[in-house]
């Protein structure tokens, strides 16, 4: 990795850490003030929706007539909400918290779970005697990763692979259920629905239908939740409070997808908190805000104390007719360092400015130039400049927790070696590290090879993650694929191989031990099979593939130790 931005990340964790207590006692100072309770009793709907984009829910009026929009109408949207990670798990994390994601150490889909220090918006509703449930339409928000915390019902209504329509639907039909049995008593209750199309740089005009498709069942499914609150009597009861994780590109920059850039379709989500009588409807918040803001902002509305540990600002006083501080919006994503090997990119968004820092510096005019096309940070540079200091304040005022995946580089080195390991695929201090967006051809051969082995064709997936594998010679997700597609040929030595240099180089995540024990188990190699399951159970104890793949060699459901 690139030894000068490395060690501007070094830099900013010390500074993040040495700083922390005093900035964090200020926040303490301000957040435990007893607020007042304009909401007191109510009981709060919760709905979130993954890859949404209030440009293509016509929020700001446009095409066509929906329950979201007519949600809108009956409550005050801020118009400038955006997310701090473009990705399902650490936004909701983000979300539940009110903590930034390196303080809820929830960086990526699949990895970490909150630490036992971070309150909950659960968690803080049933303490003060609510019921709580939750109802997921993802695989993403699983319990094992601590989003469960604080809800006495938290329940997968469905996996990933089902369509949209299945899934939003049955999501709302079991939230449904549980609020036909709760409707006398408080609640809060979350339900989560997917926006689940494929998208595809070849197919753009399909997949972009097939996005807007998946949007309208969505909204279809949040119509059928706000139109039983109304037959219930209960509208004026609660407080419907709806927001995106995050958005997704749709062939913007020539990306399809989200977690790998921070530009607006990927941040930019819907937020609007709606409850008739009570707040002020249809009306239009224009300040910038983000996701981290919610819990506060709940948690104020209801009359209670904010918990310390929250970094998140409340809007009730915005909600309320008072104007939206002028500040920028944190983002940021690991995922192309985690995943590739690539740059991790951290971005500041103001009225005017959309700033994000990489492997280069990239600066957009979002007054004149809203599809961010032309990179402005050269001709401005004092302006780049302002945007990494604040971003840089708003880091050092974070308190940092230790996450799971940490300082287990040695011992996973020590663990292939065991295992017959004697190649060399650590990462490169000298190379150059790669922009994320300089890399999209490989992103694509890469997604392309996920399509294809899925559907048994694990030849031409190898061709093309070979060719991905010349480009960026240390990803490890490219790498991991490479080596589950080698296994699907039956060649396994070349899959033992490309497995464990994917660990090398990814030595915190448990998703390649759990791929090379498969490759042991088919080669009857048990003992060393098990083995790697307990190297994956020590870098994620809940991980249910390992478990599964233990109980299946008849190792019960050791945890690693």
């Amino acid at each position: 990795m690139h030894k000068v931005y490395t060690a501007f990340v070094l830099l900013v964790a010390l500074a993040a850490s040495i700083s922390a207590g005093c900035k964090r006692s200020e926040q303490e100072t301000a957040k435990t003030e007893a607020p007042s309770a304009p909401l007191a009793g109510k009981s709060v709907l919760l709905v979130t929706l993954e890859s949404a984009r209030p440009d293509r829910l016509h929020l700001g009026g446009g095409a066509g007539k929906s329950a979201i929009n007519a949600l809108a109408a009956n409550g005050v949207r801020f118009d400038q909400a955006f997310a701090q990670v473009p990705i399902t798990l650490p936004s909701a994390a983000t979300l539940m918290t009110g903590a930034y994601p390196p303080e809820n150490t929830i960086r990526v889909n699949g990895q970490g779970a909150l630490p036992a220090a971070l309150s909950t918006l659960a968690e803080v509703f049933h303490d003060n005697g609510y019921r709580t449930a939750a109802f997921i339409g993802s695989d993403k928000l699983q319990s094992r990763f601590g989003l469960d915390r604080g809800f006495e019902v938290y329940q997968q209504a469905v996996a990933d692979q089902q369509p949209t329509p299945v899934a939003a639907s049955a999501t709302a039909a079991a939230g449904l259920a549980w609020l036909e049995k709760s409707r006398s008593e408080r609640f809060l209750a979350w339900l989560h629905l997917p926006v689940s199309a494929t998208a595809s740089a070849t197919a753009s005009q399909r997949a972009s239908a097939d996005y807007d498709a998946a949007l309208a069942a969505t909204d279809a499914a949040v119509g059928q939740v706000v139109d039983w609150l109304n037959k219930a009597g209960m509208r004026e009861r609660v407080l419907v409070v709806f927001v995106g994780l995050h958005g997704t590109s749709l062939g913007e920059h020539g990306y399809w997808g989200n977690g790998l850039l921070l530009y607006e379709p990927s941040l930019h989500v819907p937020l609007v908190f709606s409850l008739p009588g009570a707040l002020p409807e249809g009306e239009v918040r224009d300040g910038i805000v983000q996701v981290v803001d919610v819990m506060p902002t709940v948690l104020e509305l209801m009359g209670w104390v904010v918990p310390e540990d929250v970094s998140g600002d409340s809007l009730a006083g915005a909600i309320n007719g008072a104007s939206v501080p002028g500040r920028i919006a944190y983002s940021e994503t690991q995922y192309p360092l985690e995943r590739f090997g690539w740059a991790a990119l951290r971005s500041a968004t103001s009225r005017r400015w959309q700033y994000v820092f990489g492997a280069e510096v990239e600066l957009y005019d979002r007054s004149s130039d809203p599809q961010e096309e032309h990179n402005v940070a050269e001709a401005n540079a004092k302006v780049a400049d302002q945007l990494e200091a604040k971003l840089i304040s708003i880091e050092e005022a974070m308190v940092l927790r230790e996450s799971r995946s940490e300082a287990l580089a040695e011992e996973t080195l020590q663990g292939l070696r065991s295992l017959g390991y004697v190649g060399s695929a650590t990462q490169d201090e000298t190379a150059e590290v790669k922009s994320p967006r300089s890399m999209l051809a490989v992103y694509d051969d890469y997604r392309q090879a996920e399509t294809l082995l899925a559907h048994g064709r694990a030849e031409p997936a190898i061709e093309l993650l070979n060719k991905a594998l010349k480009a960026s010679p240390q990803a490890p997700a490219i790498l991991s694929l490479l080596g589950q597609a080698y296994a699907a040929m039956g060649q396994f030595e070349r899959a033992e191989q490309r497995l464990m240099d994917a660990i090398a180089q990814s030595p915190g995540s448990a998703g390649a031990y759990v791929e090379l024990a498969r490759v042991f188990q088919r080669e009857g190699k048990k003992d060393q099979a098990m083995r790697t399951l307990r190297d994956a159970l020590k870098r994620d104890p809940s991980y249910p593939e390992a478990k599964q793949l233990m109980r299946e060699l008849g190792g019960g459901e050791e945890a690693g130790h």
